[in-house]
């Protein structure tokens, strides 16, 4: 097991902005990580950051991180993969495979276990749609989910980070379609109208509403190119805030170019806008209006 002492949890994010932790755990198998649970039960727990503000002004004392946990298996019609899996990999493998029903999920960043915790999702395709059970940690223990114990909407689940940590996922893998060219679509579409080349977290806010998008809001309120320290409003992309300086970011400033945007859309339309990334610090994890 990797233990790391006092380290920048920078590279922990897809933002590339951190702060200093005094203990990062790095597990290397599933057994070290349940170790890590029981021996740390409130420790925050992170996969590859792609959703997560991590705090530098207020910094977690320690933190559990999974992106070492990578490992996919088939077999029985069944996908299995480790909570460390990168999402993209799954799907893409799946579909090289021949598999349908994960084409669209290949563009979105993260891992297995943080995608189900926001039931991800791309092009009315979810993370959830093909899912068969879940293995996770809770109160000192394994548990396995069956699908119909779980519960999914947009961009939520019933799983509650505070308490319970994913492990293992199992998808079915039993629809038989080729979704070659639906992938390439995807990849292209995203490359084409997302500010790939700069770290991000996707995402800022969730839609509104089925016939309202977030980018549109805040397109309409003039907010493309604001910027607030290293962070930006994208100027290809409304909803994303990227990074424009890495090392020297300082990932605060992130929430708070999110709650100046937010602000100025109510201001200006009425809408309150919903953040879709979390922010963790050393009071914990928060999320959606807690942000704002």
């Amino acid at each position: 097991m990797r233990v790391l002492r006092n380290s920048s949890s920078a590279p922990c994010s897809s933002l590339r902005a951190g702060g200093v932790v005094p203990l990062l755990y790095l597990p290397q198998t599933m057994e070290e990580c349940v170790q890590i649970l029981q021996r740390h039960p409130s420790i925050p727990v992170l996969g590859r950051g792609s959703n997560t503000v991590l705090s530098a002004r207020n910094p977690v004392p320690a933190l559990l991180v999974t992106s070492q946990l990578d490992h996919i298996s088939i077999s029985d019609e069944t996908l299995v993969a480790k909570t460390g899996t990168m999402l993209a990999r799954l799907a893409t493998l799946a579909v090289r495979q021949g598999y349908g029903g994960f084409a669209p999920l290949a563009g979105i960043p993260g891992t297995i276990g943080g995608a189900l915790v926001m039931n991800a999702g791309c092009y009315g395709v979810h993370i959830s749609d093909r899912l068969l059970w879940v293995e996770i940690w809770r109160d000192g223990e394994i548990v396995c989910l069956q699908r119909h114990q779980m519960e999914f909407g947009y961009r939520c689940s019933s799983f509650d980070p505070a308490r319970e940590v994913i492990l293992r996922a199992a998808f079915d893998i039993s629809l038989r379609v080729d979704e070659s060219q639906q992938l390439r679509q995807c990849l292209e579409r995203k490359k084409a109208s997302q500010p790939t080349s700069l770290p991000s977290l996707g995402s800022v806010f969730r839609n509104p509403s089925a016939s309202v998008s977030s980018w549109q809001l805040l397109e309409k309120c003039e907010l493309k190119g604001m910027r607030l320290g290293s962070m930006q409003i994208s100027e290809k992309h409304a909803n994303f805030i990227v990074n424009l300086e890495r090392g020297s970011a300082w990932p605060d400033d992130y929430v708070v170019l999110a709650r100046m945007a937010a602000n100025r859309v109510y201001q200006r339309t009425g809408i309150l806008l919903e953040p879709e990334f979390r922010y963790l610090s050393k009071e914990g994890y928060f999320h959606g209006k807690e942000i704002l």
